[in-house]
């Protein structure tokens, strides 16, 4: 009796066990069912970012070395959570797949590094992060591919070299008693401008502030400058650089370019004054080739205008100018002969700039477009010719 009790017993405790262990392999299943309709995979795709650079003007690039040797991918989400993913690749590995990611929003990093380890590309500003990231969203069972475009990093300080030489000139178009007054500006965001730090010995006034740099520099009858900013932050800047007639402050020769800060590196614009320019006045512009230029050209311009004047009433004549581009632009400056248009010249819409021309002589109208949020630039220059009119010949 004793014993037949105690099979009793042991069969309903086997039982038991097998109906336990058959609701936890049925929840183990369940979940292994739910967790997987709730993963997805994210392909990372890096294209549009060459290698090497193609610079065409030394003078405006950084010296740093921009050849990619690697990159560095960071994963963050989704949504509020803390999970983090990293991963480097070789810079011949194109893409990588990220596997059973929960699914929800996601944020994206990459990193362009060089062999010495410095960030040289990352992506493009998205102003909804207010970061170089791209989102993208995980859904379950699907691969997510996200095409990644390259633009050169704007993060940390370098040195911006700037030299002036005119000892091509001569002697008779720039008087002995010239000053030069270079100024830096900003076309893209940057903090900490106003850190940055001039070494030259013939500076009689300068203003360095968080929106530009302004210097005026004394020769000393030399026929050359040179000085270095450093601690510029890294990004886009126009450099321009103005010889005046310090006794009469009547402008010699202006001369602009375009130059892009990176980090650690030196950037060096290097300016040569010839007869010819300061005779009849132009703008000097390089842009570098790191990133293919914006797309931007002249839809209409005037090649020639009449200058005419009334007794007793001041002549001039204005011309208007018009530029199309199919790229992603927020900025147009006009510049003519180097001068930066000022608001009363420019009209409501940016692609049109009118002039009034109140001398005769030939003038250089240039447009530069600029992608602010990215760093890129292009632009697109024309001449034109304002003649006196036959009653004043």
């Amino acid at each position: 009796m004793v014993m037949q009790r105690q099979k009793q017993t042991d069969w309903k405790k086997r039982i038991l066990f097998l109906v336990l262990g058959c609701s936890i392999l049925c929840l183990l299943m369940l979940f292994t069912s739910c967790s997987a309709e709730s993963q997805g995979d994210v392909l990372v795709v890096i294209k549009g970012s060459a290698s090497t650079t193609n610079e065409t003007d030394s003078a405006i690039a950084s010296d740093i070395d921009t050849e990619i040797a690697s990159y560095h991918i960071s994963l963050y989400g989704p949504n509020s959570s803390s999970i983090k993913l990293e991963r480097d690749l070789e810079a011949d590995e194109t893409e990588t797949l990220f596997q059973t990611l929960p699914t929800g929003q996601w944020k994206l990093r990459v990193q362009a590094m060089n062999a010495e380890g410095n960030t040289v590309r990352s992506l493009c500003y998205d102003s909804s992060y207010s970061d170089r990231l791209a989102g993208f969203t995980i859904a379950k069972g699907k691969v997510t591919e996200i095409n990644c475009t390259l633009v050169p990093c704007t993060s940390g300080e370098g040195t911006l070299s700037v030299s002036i030489d005119w000892t091509g000139v001569s002697d008779n178009l720039i008087p002995d008693e010239s000053i030069v007054i270079l100024s830096v500006v900003p076309l893209t965001d940057v903090e900490g401008l106003d850190e940055a730090t001039v070494s030259n010995s013939g500076i009689t006034s300068q203003s360095i502030t968080s929106d530009d740099i302004s210097l005026t520099i004394n020769p000393d009858s030399s026929e050359t400058i040179s000085l270095d900013l450093t601690n510029v932050p890294s990004g886009l800047y126009e450099v321009s650089a103005e010889v005046q007639d310090e006794a009469t402050t009547t402008r010699i020769w202006k001369g602009v370019k375009f130059a892009r800060i990176m980090d650690t590196g030196t950037t060096t614009v290097a300016m040569t004054l010839l007869d010819t320019a300061i005779q009849v006045g132009s703008t000097n512009l390089s842009i570098d080739e790191d990133i293919a230029p914006l797309d931007v050209s002249f839809t209409s311009n005037p090649t020639e205008l009449t200058y005419s004047n009334s007794v007793g009433v001041d002549g001039s004549v204005s011309g208007t100018f018009t530029v199309s581009t199919d790229s992603s632009v927020d900025l147009f400056n006009w510049y003519v002969n180097g001068d930066l248009a000022t608001d009363e010249d420019t009209t409501d819409d940016p692609q049109s700039f009118t002039y009034t021309f109140s001398e005769t002589g030939q003038y250089t109208i240039t447009c530069v477009v600029i992608d602010s949020d990215n760093g890129n630039l292009g632009s697109a220059q024309c001449e034109v010719t304002v003649i006196p009119s036959e009653e004043e010949n």
